[in-house]
Protein backbone atom coordinates (compact mmCIF):
# COMPACT_ATOMS: atom_id res chain seq x y z
CA UNK A 1 0.00 0.00 0.00
CA UNK A 2 2.69 2.46 0.99
CA UNK A 3 6.35 2.44 1.82
CA UNK A 4 8.14 4.24 4.61
CA UNK A 5 11.68 4.06 5.86
CA UNK A 6 12.62 3.87 9.51
CA UNK A 7 16.23 4.19 10.54
CA UNK A 8 17.63 2.28 13.47
CA UNK A 9 18.82 4.56 16.26
CA UNK A 10 20.00 1.74 18.46
CA UNK A 11 22.19 -0.98 17.00
CA UNK A 12 21.57 -3.26 19.97
CA UNK A 13 19.04 -6.04 19.50
CA UNK A 14 16.91 -6.09 22.65
CA UNK A 15 14.67 -9.05 23.34
CA UNK A 16 11.59 -8.86 21.09
CA UNK A 17 13.00 -6.73 18.31
CA UNK A 18 14.80 -3.58 17.26
CA UNK A 19 13.90 -0.18 18.61
CA UNK A 20 13.43 2.42 15.89
CA UNK A 21 12.43 6.02 15.50
CA UNK A 22 10.69 7.49 12.48
CA UNK A 23 12.51 9.89 10.21
CA UNK A 24 9.56 12.17 9.52
CA UNK A 25 7.24 11.22 12.33
CA UNK A 26 8.66 11.25 15.83
CA UNK A 27 7.44 7.89 17.07
CA UNK A 28 9.17 4.86 18.50
CA UNK A 29 8.35 1.33 17.44
CA UNK A 30 9.31 -2.18 18.37
CA UNK A 31 9.77 -4.88 15.76
CA UNK A 32 9.08 -8.28 17.33
CA UNK A 33 10.37 -11.55 15.94
CA UNK A 34 7.13 -12.27 14.05
CA UNK A 35 7.82 -9.38 11.64
CA UNK A 36 4.87 -7.23 12.65
CA UNK A 37 5.71 -3.60 13.32
CA UNK A 38 3.68 -2.35 16.26
CA UNK A 39 3.51 1.42 16.10
CA UNK A 40 3.45 3.01 19.52
CA UNK A 41 1.49 6.25 19.47
CA UNK A 42 -0.61 7.37 22.42
CA UNK A 43 -2.79 9.59 20.24
CA UNK A 44 -3.67 7.00 17.61
CA UNK A 45 -3.23 3.82 19.60
CA UNK A 46 -1.30 0.83 18.33
CA UNK A 47 -1.32 -0.06 14.66
CA UNK A 48 0.51 -2.93 12.97
CA UNK A 49 2.31 -3.22 9.65
CA UNK A 50 4.00 -6.19 8.02
CA UNK A 51 7.76 -5.94 7.57
CA UNK A 52 8.77 -6.22 3.92
CA UNK A 53 12.55 -5.91 4.11
CA UNK A 54 14.90 -5.44 7.03
CA UNK A 55 18.51 -4.39 7.32
CA UNK A 56 20.47 -2.98 10.25
CA UNK A 57 20.36 0.48 8.71
CA UNK A 58 16.79 0.77 7.50
CA UNK A 59 13.41 -0.89 7.38
CA UNK A 60 10.98 -0.87 4.47
CA UNK A 61 7.45 -2.07 5.06
CA UNK A 62 4.09 -1.96 3.33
Amino acid sequence: MFAQKLYCLNKRLPRGGVYLSGVVEKFKAVIPDDGILKRLNANEGASCMRIKRFTYSEIVFD
